[in-house]
């Protein structure tokens, strides 16, 4: 609801981990039975997860401070939200002055 969004956006800083609905899809098809949430809509994975996305899409973007592409292996998700939150990080080829 909107009240809620607005909350999380004046209270925090929120992150949309945005990918497309056939990724959300197999992950959720990858998931075992027991770890998945229940469905929304009764529809098979794929189909869920494209309505609800086209539905709510919009929403999360107006909600985030920062949208992250999360198609992307979990580590390389994980690696962009931190140098959205700390700057970039040195890579290998840094070397600290002593």
């Amino acid at each position: 609801a909107a009240p809620n969004r607005a909350f999380m956006r004046e209270t925090g800083v929120v992150f949309y981990l945005a990918a497309p609905a056939a990724v959300l899809a197999a992950r959720l098809a990858a998931a075992s039975a027991d770890g998945q949430r229940p469905s929304l809509t009764g529809r098979p994975a794929a189909e869920e997860a494209a309505q609800v996305l086209a539905e709510r899409e919009a929403l999360y973007r107006r909600a985030a401070h920062q949208v992250i592409a999360a198609a992307a292996p979990p580590e390389k998700v994980a690696a962009d939200i931190l140098e959205v939150w700390f700057g970039p990080r040195p890579g290998p080829h840094f070397t600290e002055q002593g």
